[in-house]
């Protein structure tokens, strides 16, 4: 009914009504200028970005021939160097001359020299004029091999020839090559120079400052590779690398686009092929990036957009609110009242009849929660009291009866055997007259173990050590050996289970469980030849549960519940006074956890579980 009356308030309310209707235009008018704004600055953006986007892309252009110029006259230069003519004359001068081996230490030393001063050659070689052997070079593992059919040496035998990007056969990556003819002094072409130009260093010369974070600028060669491999990760594309710029590119085609990039992030990009070169250039901005700035924009219209309806809501609800507000609260307070919220007040922000009304209101609240508050302690106090007197009357009732029953008959047997050895005595009876002390010695024995025992499980709930964390491997160790000579004597084979949990609780009184539970199986062993005693946990959803199994005499199913009673005894003739199980159950309770025993069957063994909470109860005062 109230949720009824809550949504009818609603719609009948104009104020409600306006202030949503205006908050909603606001939004629409504040989300259309954000996303025109966003649009028509992006448009503005791209263009622009697209531009600057060329420009880098033709500075490196030129940048790129310049370099590769510059690496040919280089080139050139150190082939016209005497000393490296006449050494390279002596080296492969048939018959071999004396001085060979110094002619090839020389030159060894010379292009490495040339090497270390020259970063943007890579590898410096020299290849005989007849069967393109490289007969040295600053690699010499590259020394031996036959580059013959390669186009810088059939082509540099004749002039300067620089063979564009290109797999190298002995390196396995892309490779520019410049070579020139050896020339002695007659004009006789007597071997060729030629130089592996060091691409990382052009990877390192196209990249371009100024983009921003994400921009980059990339060469791609013409089998679809990355002219620096170490930079971009060859091993990522076997097959080399597409995006629709690179592939624009290598079918010869210049022009910009929006696509994704080698990575699948959206760039704009401009694209270029240098086919004297035969590589692609491909300079590249991230579209997040680029298009940053109008995404500023837009949040920054919304942003103001928004505060500006937020405001002008804001004066709308407040000039509404001042009219509406003292009847709509204690209509409010009325309501909250009806649902059982006795602490519901109505507000009193005027002095005419509707102040009197609210005033009126919160004095009757106010009486309404101190009956409740006392009617609903006095029922409680009522509950808990009936409760306790009923659980102590039956505990009472319970305790006497056994005790009484218990008790009673090592009694009668001390009273009856202090008749026969008065008998005995008269009689002269020496023999049976130490037979009757003995039963009364055994029967004094047994009532003080009783007495014993009920001073223990009386204790329990009354004495709490403060509770500790507890390793249940280290207790079920501690309980076997504490039990080591019954244990023994039968030929038990108890079985600990690896990686037992660690619990918190009393570590006195869980001993005692875990001992009582030990003690209780080996008793109960009967005639099994083959006596077993496993102590475990096992998952039961979400809690740990602990237990003693054993192979025994098992338990019959009626008396489940009955065998955690106190002086509870199933089978007369063995040893014990029938507290022990009632004791380990008085402990678990304590530490709010439950204890049960799981058995088929008489002869089938029986199975003891119980579970604990994080820690004992404190005693009862």
């Amino acid at each position: 009914m109230v949720k009824k009356y809550k949504g009818k308030t609603w719609v009948r309310s104009l104020r409600a009504r306006l202030v949503a209707y205006f908050l909603i235009l606001s939004l629409l008018i504040v989300a259309l200028a954000g996303y025109l704004a966003f649009f028509g600055a992006r448009r503005a953006l791209e263009q622009s970005v697209f531009d600057r986007l060329s420009v880098v892309a033709g500075l490196e252009e030129d940048q790129l021939r310049r370099w590769v110029e510059d690496q040919r006259r280089e080139v050139v230069f150190l082939a016209s160097l005497p000393e490296l003519q006449t050494q390279t004359r002596v080296l492969l001068e048939e018959p071999p001359a004396l001085g060979r081996d110094a002619a090839y230490r020389r030159l060894s030393e010379l292009l490495s020299s040339t090497i270390e001063l020259k970063t943007g050659l890579e590898e410096v070689f020299i290849l005989s004029i007849h069967g393109g052997k490289i007969i040295v070079s600053t690699h010499q593992h590259h020394e031996g091999d036959y580059r013959i059919r390669d186009s810088f040496f059939l082509q540099g035998r004749i002039t300067t020839y620089v063979q564009n990007v290109y797999p190298s056969p002995l390196e396995f990556k892309p490779t520019l090559t410049i070579a020139t003819p050896l020339v002695a002094p007659g004009g006789e072409v007597q071997g060729v120079l030629a130089a592996n130009l060091n691409l990382e260093e052009l990877d390192l010369l196209v990249q371009s400052v100024g983009l921003g974070e994400s921009g980059e600028t990339y060469l791609v060669d013409k089998y679809n590779d990355f002219v620096s491999g170490t930079r971009f990760g060859r091993e990522q594309f076997p097959r080399g690398v597409h995006t629709e710029g690179i592939d624009a590119a290598v079918d010869g085609r210049d022009g910009t686009g929006l696509y994704p990039n080698y990575e699948g992030v959206q760039v704009l990009g401009v694209y270029r092929w240098i086919d004297d070169l035969d590589l692609a250039l491909l300079v590249e901005i991230s579209q997040r990036e680029a298009f940053e700035p109008a995404r500023r924009i837009a949040r920054l219209i919304i942003g103001v957009g928004l505060a500006l309806a937020l405001l002008l809501t804001a004066g709308t609800v407040i000039l509404a609110h001042q009219i509406s507000r003292p009847i709509r609260q204690i209509s409010e307070a009325a309501l909250q009242v009806a649902i059982g919220n006795l602490d519901a007040s109505a507000p009193v922000v005027t002095r005419d009849e509707i102040g009197v009304l609210a005033r009126s209101f919160n004095e009757m609240t106010r009486r309404l929660r101190a009956l409740y508050k006392d009617l609903k302690q006095e029922i409680a106090e009522h509950r808990l009291a009936k409760e306790e007197l009923e659980t102590k009357n039956a505990e009472l009732e319970r305790f006497t009866y056994t005790v009484s029953h218990d008790l009673k008959s090592p009694l009668v047997t001390i009273k009856g055997f202090l008749g026969m050895l008065e008998k005995d005595a008269l009689a002269g009876n020496r023999d049976r007259m130490r037979s009757d002390v003995e039963r009364i010695r055994n029967a004094a024995g047994t009532m003080n173990r009783l007495l014993d025992e009920l001073l223990e499980l009386s204790r329990v709930g009354r004495q709490v050590n403060p509770p500790e964390e507890v390793s249940l491997d280290e207790l079920a160790r501690e309980a076997v050996e504490l039990l080591a000579g019954d244990i023994d004597e039968r030929g038990v084979e108890v079985v600990i289970a690896p990686n037992l949990p660690t619990v918190a609780g009393d570590r006195v009184r869980l001993l005692e469980v875990v001992q009582n539970l030990v003690v209780n199986a080996v008793k109960f062993m009967g005639e099994q030849t083959s006596p077993r005693i496993e102590i475990g946990v096992r998952q039961d959803g979400h809690r740990d549960v602990i237990f003693v199994s054993d192979n025994g005499i098992g338990v019959d199913p009626r008396y489940r519940e009955k065998i955690f009673g106190l002086f509870e005894r199933l089978d007369a003739q063995v040893d014990g006074t029938g507290v022990g199980l009632a004791l380990v159950k008085r402990i678990v309770e304590l530490h709010e956890g439950q204890i049960w025993v799981e058995s088929a069957g008489k002869g089938q063994g029986s199975t003891f579980c119980f579970t604990l909470a994080a820690q004992p109860k404190e005693p009862a005062s």
